[in-house]
């Protein structure tokens, strides 16, 4: 609800939704397609902790560096490192 209409969201290249469909994705259909599958795998009971590590702001670009952590079903540990860089008009 807080994208602007034409939010796009660029996969990594590295990622299976970029040889699915390419690398830039609408915005919602992209995280929805993240909610779906990942955040499935996730031991529901279990939390789900993000922490912001570092930011970066030059004009209209934002980095964003953030730690995930959580449980997935069968008791494994996640924990993955992202950058998430944005391009605000």
């Amino acid at each position: 609800a807080h994208l602007a209409p034409h939010a796009q969201f660029r996969f990594a290249p590295s990622m299976p939704y970029s040889a699915e469909r390419g690398r830039d994705w609408d915005a919602r259909e992209a995280l929805s397609r993240i909610v779906d599958d990942l955040f499935a795998t996730f031991d529901a009971d279990g939390p789900l902790t993000v922490e912001l590590t570092g930011t970066l702001v030059e004009g209209h670009e934002v980095a964003a560096q953030y730690t995930a952590r959580g449980t997935v079903r069968g008791g494994r540990v996640y924990e993955n490192d992202y950058l998430m860089r944005l391009s605000i008009d």
